[in-house]
């Protein structure tokens, strides 16, 4: 029974005829905590904008849009560094350019990107006055979850890793024109 009641609810998600795409231009605002996998560091908040072009229908057959997306990201509240005689805080910034492919289904999408990320790491710190700030370009990818409760305004939540330690988790709204 409740195979088929996730079954069914799918299958309305996905036959609904609202777009959840559309070609042409995108702006958005996301927000969300950027996590290290390492034990001292602890998560911080993070939000940031993002602009880029959609270009839908290129699959006419398929319910396929490819993009561009550039994305600004900024420390909005520092993280915590406890550890080992460590005491002090970190922040990071990042920019980023990344294709995208996202699949439609009605009101709901996913999607997934991959791209080109810079990122700005400060950490200060109380052992012996230390600060320390670096900076790297390396990969990035992503995927995410969409939702468009209404025509051109979508509100996404995902994940994207920002390198081998750091992820990002968010939710933002995202405005199609």
């Amino acid at each position: 029974m409740r195979k088929a009641c996730v079954s069914l609810l799918l299958s309305i998600l996905f036959m609904t005829s609202q777009p959840a795409s559309a070609d042409g231009f995108l702006v958005g605002a996301k927000m969300g905590v950027m996590d290290v996998d390492v034990d001292i560091f602890d998560s911080l908040f993070a939000g940031g904008v993002l602009a880029g072009y959609e270009f839908d229908n290129l699959f006419p057959t398929v319910p396929v849009s490819l993009g561009i997306e550039g994305e600004i990201l900024t420390t909005l509240s520092d993280g915590d560094i406890e550890g080992f005689g460590v005491v002090g805080t970190w922040d990071i910034d990042t920019q980023a350019v990344y294709a995208t492919a996202k699949v439609s289904g009605g009101i709901v999408y996913g999607k997934a990107k991959l791209g080109v990320l810079h990122e700005d790491i400060s950490i200060d710190s109380t052992f012996f006055g230390i600060s320390v700030d670096g900076s790297d370009t390396g990969l990035s990818a992503g995927l995410a979850v969409g939702l468009t409760p209404i025509d051109l305004i979508a509100i996404e939540a995902g994940w994207t890793l920002i390198e081998q330690d750091v992820d990002f988790y968010s939710i933002g709204v995202n405005f199609h024109f």
